[in-house]
């Protein structure tokens, strides 16, 4: 917290600002640069998320999340190499079944699949998350 209390003020240090029309100067502190603040890594963020645009298929993209219910994730705790494969494989398997599925994209689909052990507050979680995409196959035509 004390690093963006400091933020924007002379404990950051800063620069001079000075025009030279009318020799106006004004000081500009520098920023934290916290990712929590809107001037901190906002902006760095905002052009990363613009470069990586180039790098996407022309196809829809979902984000899925396969949470394992608690009790079964205290397990995980101590199993982790057991439940946390389990956990890719049912995910997988089941994402593979229902995009095949006619009914659905009736499609092979790719995906990245992440393993998340710990919530946003540094609590243990068994959560995989799914970033696939989705492109639907038609044959025949």
């Amino acid at each position: 917290m004390s690093t963006i209390e400091q933020c924007r003020t002379a404990t950051l240090g800063g620069h001079v600002l000075c025009c030279p029309a009318c020799d106006h100067q004004d000081i500009a502190y520098n920023s934290c640069r916290s990712r929590h603040r809107p001037k901190g890594q906002a902006s760095a963020a905002k052009r990363w998320l613009e470069a990586r645009q180039a790098d996407l298929l022309p196809v829809a993209y979902y984000h899925l999340v396969f949470t394992l219910p608690a009790p079964i994730s205290a397990i995980a705790y101590y199993n982790k190499t057991v439940l946390y494969g389990l956990l890719f494989e049912i995910a997988a398997e089941t994402l593979r079944t229902i995009a095949a599925d006619p009914k659905h994209p009736g499609a092979q689909i790719g995906a990245t699949l992440v393993l998340h052990t710990w919530g946003i507050s540094l609590n243990p979680s068994s959560t995989c998350a799914r970033h696939r995409s989705r492109r639907r196959v038609i044959l025949g035509r």
